[in-house]
């Protein structure tokens, strides 16, 4: 369970209520949901532990909130939903492939995560071509 700076999961967060309403037209956004990603981030960042799980959130609640801005921010959104979508098919294509565990560090933080895909030449894996870049590959 990600917790933030206050040590909080986001359900114990006294900041997150019902009455915290998503603005008409925004489809669940939720600002307090979004600040509390953004605080692990910055966090884990300090650390230079980036959380996977709170980057894939981030990108999540940014993708809601984008859209009440009609069509000047429908790009940003879709390619934040690219990359968001990448990232989690790498990360359970290198877990099915036995290059990370679902334990491993770099299952858990991006900076981890990152190392492993330069160490096997996996950075320009997008989701589509996982496979054909892995294949004939010696893992690392």
């Amino acid at each position: 369970m990600l917790k933030n700076t206050t040590g909080k999961t986001m359900e114990e967060d006294s900041l997150l209520t019902s009455k915290d309403q998503a603005p008409e037209g925004s489809e669940g956004f939720n600002y307090k949901r979004l600040m509390h990603f953004v605080d692990l981030l910055v966090e884990g960042r300090y650390k230079e532990q980036m959380e996977l799980d709170a980057l894939i959130e981030t990108y999540t609640e940014l993708t809601k909130f984008f859209p009440m801005f009609g069509k000047t921010l429908e790009y940003a959104s879709s390619d934040l939903i690219e990359k968001r979508d990448a990232l989690i098919a790498n990360r359970k294509t290198l877990i099915s492939h036995g290059i990370i565990s679902q334990d491993s560090d770099a299952n858990k933080y991006l900076e981890d995560f990152v190392k492993v895909e330069i160490a096997n030449g996996l950075e320009f894996a997008n989701g589509e071509n996982n496979d054909s870049i892995l294949r004939g590959k010696k893992i690392k």
